[in-house]
């Protein structure tokens, strides 16, 4: 079953209609998106044309998110999308990461207590200053 089709049932819709079924075609490309720059999922998984389980779960979770307007099934629907994500986002799997630390460094500053704190982004060094 093709991916629009599969949204389409998650989604409770069963029109042929062009013009809804290119909205629902923008909503899978707006989760495909969010999943490769929010999750950090590469694109090859994110935007296949047949993604595994956990892929599609949270395309339909996303477009049910987005297309519902009960509130109370729009937080529950948002909870699993972000729940999905994390998943996504922590997986090796599925991730952009190349396993090469990166050179870039950035120092933050942060205050705790009235004290000034150097928090190196990306370290883990955490001196003070």
């Amino acid at each position: 079953m093709a991916l629009l089709d599969e949204v389409k049932v998650a989604l409770r819709v069963s029109t042929n209609d062009s013009g809804i079924e290119a909205q629902i075609t923008r909503l899978i490309a707006e989760a495909q998106l969010d999943l490769c720059k929010t999750a950090d999922v590469a694109e090859v998984y994110a935007k296949a044309a047949d993604p595994d389980a956990l892929i599609k779960g949270a395309i339909c979770c996303y477009c049910a998110y987005v297309w519902t307007t009960d509130p109370t099934e729009k937080q529950n629907l948002k909870t699993c999308y972000d729940d999905y994500k994390a998943k996504l986002a922590m997986s090796s799997a599925y991730s952009t990461y190349d396993g090469e630390p990166s050179t870039t460094r950035r120092t933050v500053y942060a205050t705790r207590d009235g004290q000034a704190y150097q928090v190196a982004d990306g370290g883990g060094d955490n001196g003070q200053s």
